[in-house]
């Protein structure tokens, strides 16, 4: 049977307050030492970030709203869930400082999410001085709380 739980109140009032220029999302931005790993790439970062979310059920879950408002909205699975849609990369402009990892990194965190999928994303950023990555998870807060994410990071 798939599944259906209703948000919480709390996760209602996360929903309800964002606006085109109010964020409820919440986002972490890392930077990698892949010194000692070779082989690192887009390829094997969406492996691993694949591996890890499934782990993860509620990552396949989406927004389910009752028609006229008439109740709270509902998760439910995503049956057409891809990770395409939620696993990808983007690169700095040289000289890819500091200032041009900040620069691109809020512009993704400006971007509201869609609704019609799970409330996640994850970011490899590419093109940083020396050959370095960042990454930049970014979630709904209805989704996953502060606590919830640093368990992800340690996954």
């Amino acid at each position: 049977m798939p599944l259906i739980t209703q948000l919480s109140r709390e996760d209602v009032m996360f929903v309800a307050g964002e606006t085109s220029s109010i964020y409820q999302h919440v986002a972490i931005l890392s930077l990698l030492d892949t010194s000692d790993a070779p082989e690192f790439g887009y390829a094997h970062f969406r492996q691993h970030c694949m591996e890890r979310v499934a782990l993860i059920p509620h990552f396949r879950w989406k927004l389910h709203t009752v028609p006229l408002g008439l109740d709270r909205p509902y998760w439910v699975e995503d049956e057409d869930f891809s990770f395409d849609h939620h696993i990808k990369h983007i690169a700095v402009p040289a000289p890819g400082d500091r200032e041009a990892l900040c620069e691109v990194a809020s512009h993704l965190y400006a971007r509201t999410m869609d609704r019609s999928r799970p409330l996640w994303e994850i970011w490899l950023i590419e093109g940083l001085e020396d050959g370095r990555y960042a990454y930049l998870q970014k979630f709904h807060h209805c989704l996953m709380d502060g606590e919830g994410a640093f368990k992800m990071i340690e996954i």
